[in-house]
């Protein structure tokens, strides 16, 4: 399967076969910094505090962790 997300409408003009759209609610600022703080945390190394790394994630809460 292949998903995308965009800020933009879906054409069903673009493709020979209409996909499943589903709409999906925003991440909530907790959410968005839980995410944020276990990829710091994976990124870690074993010795740092675990301080800095929750300093780190409320300091990037507010933006977007994507994989692109």
């Amino acid at each position: 399967p292949l998903f995308t997300y965009g800020g933009q409408s879906w054409d069903p003009d673009w493709a020979a076969r209409t996909p499943v759209v589903l709409t999906v609610a925003g991440a909530s600022p907790g959410q968005q910094a839980a995410r944020w703080r276990y990829a710091l945390e994976a990124a870690a190394q074993e010795d740092a505090p675990e301080a800095d790394v929750d300093a780190l994630a409320r300091s990037v809460a507010a933006h977007r962790l994507d994989s692109g």
